[in-house]
């Protein structure tokens, strides 16, 4: 599941390719409580629009991560890191 930000970028990824004859599962915006665009991107009709998101400012105090959730992504990243030998 991805914020209006991600799928916005998932979006432009899956518009590049030459022909996409299956679901891209992008379909997920309308899944979170709130977002951090103003604008959320979701489906209308089966389609996404392409179109460059804007950062709501004031959404992003609202849906900031708690602090153990935070220091436990940092967490799994830094042991993700370790694990592919991508630690500087």
């Amino acid at each position: 599941m991805q914020s209006s930000i991600g799928l916005a970028a998932e979006l432009h990824f899956a518009s590049c390719l030459p022909e996409l004859n299956y679901d891209a599962g992008l379909g997920t915006g309308y899944l979170f409580g709130g977002d951090l665009t103003a604008d959320r991107l979701v489906p209308e009709n089966g389609i996404l629009e392409l179109r460059r998101p804007e950062i709501n400012t004031s959404s992003l105090d609202i849906l900031k991560a708690e602090d153990h959730r935070y220091d436990w992504w940092i967490a799994r990243l830094e042991r993700c890191s370790r694990i592919l030998g991508l630690e500087s």
